[in-house]
């Protein structure tokens, strides 16, 4: 697991290359497994944790001995959307430069880039 810390925002986003570590954590904080729609080499959920705490899980799964890099920059994508909106950022065609360093950010952090 590594955390991805969203300053200035102060959100948590949890990302998980484990299935099986995925799905603990995510049991843990709701209760229930995780559903999944289509293939399951990625999945994205906000969540509220026991102290109140909203956190972001990012799943990024090996499907068939594949790492699809493009899945892991659809689920970040997702977490970007979701701190932006949960903070009143608002993003538009000609305002969206939040969301792509986000987004940079996050992949650069669970691809090993930069801590």
């Amino acid at each position: 697991m590594k955390v991805f810390h969203a300053e200035p925002f102060g959100t948590k986003v949890l990302y998980f290359d484990n299935q099986k570590e995925f799905e603990k954590v995510y049991k843990a904080m709701t209760g229930m497994k995780p559903e999944y729609i289509g293939i399951p080499d990625g999945i994205t959920s906000a969540l509220e944790a026991d102290d109140g705490e909203y956190v972001i899980l990012i799943g990024w799964f090996c499907v068939d001995g594949q790492w699809r890099y493009s899945t892991l920059a659809h689920e970040c994508s997702h977490a970007a959307f979701r701190i932006c909106g949960r903070h009143g950022v608002k993003l538009k065609a000609h305002n969206n430069e939040t969301h792509a360093y986000l987004l940079s950010a996050m992949m650069d952090c669970f691809l090993g880039l930069k801590s």
